[in-house]
């Protein structure tokens, strides 16, 4: 039987998982996190994506349709168009959390919360008691025991390439996130608002919530001396609409904060090693 070993059980690796699990694939799926986990994120599904997913048979009751984009820019000029076909909006705590329960159900066995320590090619030249494919060293975060384990591939699905040695290059700007309740804004409608020199996007989620998703260069953060709650009341002056959308709502949650990497196509991979999703 022909085996995979997948870093990072996020959407990539989770769908990856279920695809080679259903196909008849001995699949360890490694996933430091605990799920569910929230995560820095614009939460909406595209119509590409949600099409992988039909294709896989899966759909989520939860999701919210979204038809429409609109776009608010300072002056207060708006643009509103019909999407040629709808995104979902999912927050990623429940999608990850889904898949990766998908991904199980089909036979894949989860490491969860493991640590992916390293990976590299090995042939039989290397190591006499093993077959050609790759090895990893994976530590168990929970007793903190490391084994070694042998596949015929990996596919490295780790996001932001952390087992990569040359990894992305940031790019001054930080993701912040977070999510809201009461929103005046329409639950059928993407929505992205200008600021200065970035902009904010709006869409909602399950449960009657919506997702704030904002890009911010680190220097405006910075000027707030890390506090979000100060910024935001800034930010939310910059745009008429913004200010409407959020005149009666209420923050649930913290808000979510992580610097934004450059990625950069890579075709240097050692043998045996695929990577999927932003690792790619």
């Amino acid at each position: 039987m022909a085996s995979a070993l997948i870093i990072g059980a996020g959407p990539a690796g989770s769908v990856a998982g279920l695809l080679l699990s259903r196909a008849g694939w001995s699949v360890t799926l490694v996933e430091q996190s605990r799920f569910p986990r929230e995560k820095v994120c614009g939460e909406c599904l595209s119509n590409l994506g949600a099409a992988v997913l039909a294709r896989l048979g899966l759909s989520h009751p939860s999701a919210v349709r979204l038809d429409k984009a609109s776009i608010h820019a300072m002056s207060g000029a708006s643009v509103a168009v019909d999407l040629p076909a709808p995104m979902w909006g999912l927050s990623r705590a429940v999608m990850d959390q889904w898949l990766l329960t998908e991904a199980a159900a089909c036979g894949a066995a989860v490491c969860q919360p493991a640590r992916c320590e390293s990976l590299e090619s090995i042939s039989s030249g290397q190591a006499s008691d093993c077959p050609p494919g790759v090895l990893a060293r994976v530590r168990d975060l929970i007793t903190n025991e490391v084994r070694e384990i042998v596949a015929d591939v990996a596919l490295l699905a780790d996001g932001k390439g952390a087992l990569l040695p040359r990894l992305p290059p940031l790019t001054g700007d930080l993701g912040i996130k977070s999510h809201w309740r009461n929103v005046k804004g329409p639950r059928d409608t993407i929505e992205l608002f200008g600021l200065k020199g970035h902009y904010a996007g709006l869409a909602a989620i399950e449960n009657d919530r919506w997702n704030l998703a904002m890009n911010v260069p680190a220097a405006r953060v910075r000027s707030f001396k890390g506090d979000l709650n100060a910024m935001w009341a800034s930010i939310v002056r910059e745009n008429a609409s913004l200010k409407d959308r959020m005149s009666d709502s209420e923050r649930i949650g913290e808000w979510l904060a992580s610097p934004l990497p450059r990625f950069a196509v890579r075709s240097d991979w050692p043998a045996g090693i695929i990577p999927i999703g932003n690792a790619a």
